[in-house]
């Protein structure tokens, strides 16, 4: 980082350093900026760089004299464009040429030229309200090593316990929240010790953010470091399990996440016998007790339309009607023995 904040002298007006970003400079770059910001202000490591606006005069050339102030450290620069809001950026998640990258001994200009191209489009403008000027251009320095993505919990099932890291199509590796120890081997270069340390970083975004998270991690400064942050979108699931009843047994602290269903069913397993104690759980910061109840029981509950109180009333007493004849001859019965 002292590298980045020494070179952040000689940057040219309209260039911040992406290392050593502050609040108060990312207020005016955009969501993702505002979040690396948090992050950089919480000790979470972000990867050498820069951040250089298009606003005001000749943005071309000044994005070319950022990017050759900082050439030849690392292996290679890669270059993304940071919007202004998470929802204009997810409407050009997919296009190409947003993501270019610059290799020693690449013709700089040609590649610059490539990517501003597509950028400029009158689609992007319009999205932006007419003018390029709202967009920031993200250049991270990257060393030799992995790159790759991670999750703050599983987005698939949403279990909270679990951090997932994988590199670009290949097979996750799954770490322990609680223990930071891997589950599962994912594929790629990465190997045990370099997934639970970009699992911490994760597990760290998403502290600092208070809500899950998910972070584009490359190797810069000689480590792993985050070069990109948005949150994490689960996608909501379901379960066949018999449902059970909970009961919020502490104040509520606050939703720090939407959990899916079969998350809190995960959390609420019966891994107990039956006739044990009920459990405590916690699920982001929200502790719940298992309420236990009769398989029989639960399975007939919500079968058949719900009905009155006094209707209700009304059949049970029919049912009470029906057994008064029974047991007042079991209870004769009774007496005439002990009297015999």
């Amino acid at each position: 980082m002292e590298d980045s904040v020494q070179l952040l002298a000689d940057y040219p007006s309209g260039v911040r350093s992406l290392a050593s970003l502050t609040i108060d400079e990312a207020k005016g770059l955009g969501e993702e900026a505002l979040a690396l910001a948090h992050l950089a202000a919480r000790g979470v490591p972000l990867a050498e760089g820069i951040i250089v606006s298009l606003r005001g005069d000749a943005p071309h050339r000044r994005l070319g004299e950022a990017v050759d102030q900082i050439r030849g450290r690392g292996v290679r620069l890669v270059l993304s464009p940071l919007f202004p809001s998470r929802a204009v950026g997810a409407r050009f998640e997919r296009s190409s040429g947003f993501r270019v990258e610059l290799a020693r001994g690449d013709d700089p200009a040609e590649k610059l030229a490539d990517f501003l191209d597509a950028v400029a489009t009158t689609e992007v403008r319009a999205a932006l309200g007419g003018a390029l000027g709202r967009l920031s251009v993200r250049v991270v320095v990257m060393e030799e090593g992995a790159a790759g993505r991670a999750a703050s919990a599983d987005p698939v099932a949403g279990d909270p316990d679990e951090i997932r890291v994988w590199e670009t199509a290949a097979n996750p590796w799954r770490v322990d929240r609680r223990t930071n120890r891997v589950i599962t081997e994912g594929e790629g270069r990465l190997d045990g010790f370099a997934a639970s340390t970009i699992a911490d970083l994760a597990d760290r975004a998403q502290l600092a953010l208070g809500r899950p998270a998910e972070v584009a991690f490359c190797r810069s400064r000689g480590r792993y470091t985050v070069s990109g942050v948005g949150p994490l979108a689960i996608r909501p699931s379901f379960t066949q399990a018999p449902f059970r009843i909970v009961v919020l047994v502490a104040p509520d602290e606050g939703t720090v996440a939407p959990l899916a269903i079969d998350t809190l069913d995960k959390a609420l397993r019966e891994d107990t016998p039956a006739n044990d104690e009920a459990a405590v759980r916690r699920i982001y910061a929200r502790p719940y007790r298992r309420l236990a109840a009769p398989r029989r029981a639960v399975e007939r509950r919500g079968a058949g339309d719900p009905v009155s109180v006094a209707r209700a009333s009304l059949r049970a007493a029919r049912v009470a009607g029906d057994v008064a004849t029974p047991l007042a001859a079991c209870s004769r019965f009774e007496q005439g023995l002990a009297s015999r």
